[in-house]
């Protein structure tokens, strides 16, 4: 693989705000919430490296920019749909001008026979039966949520996900996202290119050379 500077791409993406939303000009109320899942059980592949630096990262560069941001270190099923929740909630209350973004960095996987996406919670203990599907929180759920709950607002989604860690002894489970189709009104972004994995290595926010 070549040279992977994940994080850089991330903050060029939170560039992209201040360039198009500079801070003077804050008709648009700004949301973001940001998910980093670090401390899995060995069930599940067990600790990551980098997620809590990677959030800690791009929480600092959304606030310096103008977002409210809420920040989930290890957060279970329950914290995410809540915390996903709560976003569209203050989304559609802000009305049109808002402007929400979603970062997820953890582990995540795809089930085979529906291609559908899933983050894994860190009160997910195993993988070793279909009962992850159900512990597990749908890509498509978060979406719906978020269209339902703000279909005016303009909404940035970025998943670090599916690290090279990640066990799968579940029989029909994928590493890797299966693609989005892009909807109006939402830019979906990956961490890794379809049918791929991204790394845990380096340090600090992760990993500047790939295996």
């Amino acid at each position: 693989m070549a040279q992977n500077a994940r994080p850089a791409v991330w903050l060029a993406i939170t560039l992209l705000f201040a360039v198009c939303w500079p801070e003077t000009s804050f008709a648009q109320k700004r949301f973001a919430l940001v998910i980093g899942n670090k401390d899995y059980a060995p069930g599940v592949g067990g600790a990551l490296k980098n997620p809590l630096n990677d959030v800690d990262l791009i929480s600092k560069a959304l606030t310096k920019i103008g977002f409210q941001v809420v920040l989930l270190q290890n957060a279970t099923r329950i914290e995410i749909s809540r915390g996903v929740k709560n976003l569209g909630t203050k989304l559609g209350d802000a009305g049109d001008n808002a402007v929400g973004f979603l970062y997820y960095s953890g582990h995540g996987v795809a089930r085979a026979q529906d291609r559908a996406n899933y983050l894994i919670p860190i009160d997910v203990r195993d993988m070793s039966n279909d009962d992850l599907w159900f512990n597990a929180v749908s890509l498509d759920a978060i979406l719906k949520e978020l269209q339902i709950s703000a279909p005016r607002a303009a909404q940035f989604i970025v998943f670090d996900a599916c690290r090279n860690e990640l066990r799968l002894p579940t029989k029909g489970a994928v590493k890797g996202f299966e693609p989005v189709l892009q909807t109006s009104g939402l830019f979906i972004a990956f961490s890794t290119s379809p049918n791929d994995t991204a790394s845990d290595v380096g340090d600090a926010s992760g990993p500047t050379q790939g295996h």
